[in-house]
């Protein structure tokens, strides 16, 4: 009685069959040997001569095209949501390099300075210090 149904009419039902004996419950649905085998077929057959057939077997188990591009999007999304993340992370790095360049340089100028004045005084030289300017306001000057 098999041979009697033409091959994709047999396919078609085997796919039926197999995902009703599944239920409703079952998370993926049957595989494209496990259709051949019901069939009576290889599961060559399925994937040269009817390949809409292997589809919607993928499709079932969620490995199909749409699936697999949805799968590729949403990773996609993820990367790209990830390089923004790390390019804003770069930029507040760089600007707080920026900060500390500044910083260590005016201390790479106070410690050559400093260093100045403690060879000055060991030489006995009397170090001029700038008297530290006073900032008057227009009250004070009156």
């Amino acid at each position: 009685m098999r041979e009697a149904l033409p091959t994709r009419q047999r396919l078609l039902l085997a796919l039926a069959k197999l995902r009703r004996d599944a239920g409703p419950n079952a998370k993926t649905g049957p595989s494209i040997s496990a259709v051949a085998r019901e069939a009576g077929v290889s599961h060559t057959l399925i994937h040269t001569k009817h390949s809409d057939i292997a589809d919607k077997i993928r499709d079932g188990n969620g490995k199909g095209p749409k699936q697999r591009l949805a799968k590729q999007q949403e990773l996609l999304e993820q990367a790209q949501e990830s390089i923004r993340k790390l390019r804003d992370e770069l930029t507040t790095e760089k600007k707080l390099n920026r900060g500390l360049a500044s910083e260590n340089g005016r201390l790479t100028l106070l410690v050559f300075r400093l260093e100045n004045e403690v060879a000055a005084l060991d030489s006995g030289a009397r170090v001029l210090r700038p008297k530290p300017q006073s900032h008057k306001t227009t009250q004070d000057s009156g």
